[in-house]
């Protein structure tokens, strides 16, 4: 028994049993992991087993408890593996993580595990491996009527649901997105898996499916662009002291023309889909800067705004003016009137100067 494994059991902290760490390690090489982040620290021994895996391994790992907090720095820094491991202290609900990850390993509070889960998804690099500990809970999940205390049960109940969610996570969200797809632009996504490939196809109307490749650029540079929007409507607001409304961290979507390869109408449609997100629930916490040179994306937030969709405050538009050779380039700000109009417009901004 390690001095690790010793510490856990004299002081009753909860560690990974052997069989499962051996499995984790397993995963980790088999999938040729190089970065890993672990929800739920306790004394750091898998995060310092994580490390020892491959010195070009980072770990960042996540404790709350401040007397575990204060136990892992000290068995990191014995480990001789400060250089690989990052501990951030506080709760993993409320922290924010920057980067990409090839593992997630969930090993805090059981209860929040479909919660853990959803925020921390969008840090997993493609081909990466999600990992959650004791799933079974020592065969009670697949038993609850064996145990007899109740907050066992409700806890069982919960990683009961957290099997079902996962289990059907794929399909229920490609349903609810191609939805908001066809709702929002007229068009669905099909998604076809034949022996390990994938096949995205577009269908419009009554129209037959068409693969991905065999349509036009628009959709390729769309479905990224709604698909990041997307994630950013159903993944939960993040709390924070910076950038915040009501508490809640605001999420920034910077995107550079847009309206490249669109059809004028999709551009249209483009611009209504803004207008509707920032009017959501969600919009509270989304925050739009766009790039644009297109009137067709200009003049559908106008029609929301005419057709009461959108409040005129939440929308501003920001020229910049290129100034002749020898002055400096300058910045005007035009606004959106309460009837949709956009005022204090530059003459020629989208045609040539008439005089």
């Amino acid at each position: 028994m390690s001095d690790l494994e010793q510490y856990a059991k004299e002081h009753q902290v909860p560690i990974m049993m052997d069989g499962g760490l051996k499995f984790l390690l397993e995963k980790l090489q088999e999938n040729q992991c190089l970065s890993f982040l672990e929800l739920g620290t306790a004394i750091a021994r898998t995060s310092i087993e994580v490390a020892k895996l491959d010195p070009r391994m980072k770990v960042v790992t996540i404790e709350r408890n401040p007397d575990m907090i204060v136990q892992a720095k000290k068995n990191i820094e014995e480990s001789g593996l400060s250089d690989q491991i990052t501990l951030i202290e506080g709760d993993a609900l409320e922290v924010d993580v920057d980067g990409m990850f090839d593992c997630i390993f969930i090993d805090a509070a059981k209860a929040q595990y479909r919660r853990f889960f959803e925020k921390y998804c969008i840090h997993l690099n493609e081909n990466g491996i999600i990992v959650s500990d004791n799933m079974n809970f020592h065969g009670l999940v697949e038993h609850p009527e064996l145990s007899r205390n109740r907050n066992t049960r409700q806890l069982v109940r919960k990683i009961h649901d957290y099997h079902t969610y996962l289990a059907n996570l794929s399909d229920r969200q490609m349903i609810k997105f191609t939805d908001w797809t066809s709702k929002l632009f007229g068009f669905s996504i099909v998604v076809l898996k034949h022996e390990g490939h994938v096949e995205l196809q577009i269908l419009e109307g009554n129209n037959a499916p068409r693969n991905l490749v065999d349509t036009g650029f628009g959709y390729t540079q769309m479905l990224p662009i709604l698909t990041m929007i997307w994630n950013a409507i159903k993944t939960p607001p993040r709390r924070s002291i910076f950038y915040r409304s009501n508490g809640n961290m605001l999420k920034f979507i910077v995107i550079e023309q847009p309206e490249l390869h669109l059809h004028p109408r999709m551009q249209a449609k483009f611009g209504a889909m803004l207008a509707k997100v920032i009017s959501s629930e969600a919009g509270k916490y989304i925050r739009f800067i766009i790039e644009t040179h297109s009137e067709a994306i200009l003049n559908s937030v106008g029609i929301e705004i005419e057709q009461n969709n959108l409040d005129n405050n939440k929308a501003n538009v920001v020229l910049f003016n290129a100034a002749a050779e020898g002055y400096e380039n300058y910045i005007e700000e035009a606004r959106y009137n309460e009837r949709g109009f956009i005022d204090h417009w530059p003459t020629g901004f989208l045609s040539e100067d008439v005089y």
